[in-house]
């Protein structure tokens, strides 16, 4: 009876501790599925964030690409049809249509980049634009600080941008790349944006320092 009484007693000390394994197995089980899942989650936000930070790398970089491919316009400025780019030998007269031509047939050689107190042969110029250079026109009449202030501007460019008076024109200052030309009452700030915009977008793209 006594052995019987405590196998008896023995039992529900096993169940007990059993029950209590189980709980503790089962808890380490949940810890470590909690665990592996709070892994994956952090591994998906690091993958998701990785991926984010390439596609914005990437957007810059095209977006960049973009706008050196197709850079964009200044409000305001003219665009004309390209009207050739064909050559004359030096000091052939050519005719064009505008006392500022944006294109067209021109003199084999090129005007050199910088500033002129005498007018510049149309011919000279318009090859100048064809090599991506800016040719800002001002009236001889608009007076010492419009061109000291147009001076001013030019200098703060090492290459593509020529200045000349021109006689013939209507407005007080036209600034003109191939193909684009903007009119303008003096020496206006936004010809700086035309040179950044402008400059270097010629068909053909040659050096043209001062």
């Amino acid at each position: 009876m006594a052995a019987q009484k405590r196998q008896t007693s023995k039992k529900p000390v096993d169940a007990a501790k059993a029950a209590a394994k189980k709980a503790r197995r089962e808890a380490r089980q949940a810890e470590e599925a909690a665990a592996k899942k709070a892994a994956a989650r952090k591994k998906k936000l690091r993958t998701y964030a990785m991926v984010s930070a390439t596609v914005i790398a990437a957007g810059v970089v095209l977006w960049a690409l973009w706008g050196a491919l197709f850079p964009g316009e200044v409000d305001g400025v003219e665009s004309f049809g390209s009207d050739g780019r064909e050559h004359v030998t030096l000091g052939t007269p050519v005719s064009y249509s505008s006392a500022t031509p944006t294109s067209g047939t021109h003199a084999s050689q090129s005007a050199n980049c910088g500033i002129y107190t005498e007018q510049i042969p149309l011919e000279l110029a318009v090859h100048g634009l064809e090599h991506g250079a800016i040719v800002i026109w001002y009236r001889p009449d608009v007076g010492d600080v419009v061109v000291d202030e147009l001076t001013d501007i030019v200098n703060e460019y090492d290459s593509h941008v020529i200045l000349s008076p021109n006689p013939d024109i209507v407005e007080p200052v036209v600034v003109t790349a191939w193909t684009r030309l903007k009119a303008y009452e003096g020496a206006d700030p936004e010809i700086r944006e035309f040179i950044d915009v402008y400059a270097r977008r010629g068909p053909e793209r040659v050096p043209c320092d001062f």
